[in-house]
């Protein structure tokens, strides 16, 4: 991925077709491209505690019916500072092969954000929110900030939401320390 690093770990999680340099290209299914056949479903995956740096998961977490766990793998397996890069279509879109249907909020449970609002029986993660971004099939505010040079708001938007892009980085406790010191 761009920007890495080097010497650092980068996955790109159910990769298919979308293979990146500079990760290790992983899916259920061999192909070119591949680097490591697995199913990501099948958890803990092989990778060491606090091992990658980055983690990229692109239009698969709606396929798999446990996708919770997978999330709560890729915490596990990212070093603290690692940044993980989730897309998913955003809202319910009934296909025969999805099994879950995601919306902005879906990814507060993972975070410390809302821990008042989790009951104690659930798991909660502490990653940080970067950012949360929802696309929307029809790019109307680039479209008149480029042709019709009109400054809208950041939050214009037409169109039906079509996906959604967290991304969240696992906190680096002893660098927080460090830093009110």
């Amino acid at each position: 991925m761009r920007g890495e690093k080097p010497g650092s770990v980068s996955l790109n999680l159910g990769c298919g077709r979308d293979i990146r340099d500079g990760c290790i290209n992983i899916d259920h299914e061999p192909g070119p491209g591949i680097d490591q056949q697995l199913d990501i479903s099948k958890v803990p995956m092989p990778f060491a505690d606090n091992s990658v740096d980055r983690v990229l998961c692109s239009h698969v977490l709606e396929h798999i019916l446990d996708w919770e766990k997978v999330v709560i793998d890729v915490y596990r397996m990212l070093k603290p500072g690692g940044v993980f890069e989730l897309r998913v279509p955003y809202g319910f879109a009934p296909r025969a092969w999805h099994r879950a249907y995601f919306d902005k909020r879906t990814m507060d449970l993972f975070t410390a954000k809302n821990r008042e609002e989790v009951s104690s029986n659930d798991t909660v993660l502490d990653f940080e929110m970067l950012s949360v971004r929802i696309s929307r099939r029809f790019p109307i505010r680039y479209h008149l900030k480029k042709y019709l040079r009109l400054n809208m708001p950041h939050d214009f938007a037409i169109g039906r939401p079509w996906e959604i892009c967290w991304m969240l980085r696992k906190p680096d406790i002893a660098r927080r320390e460090k830093m009110k010191e």
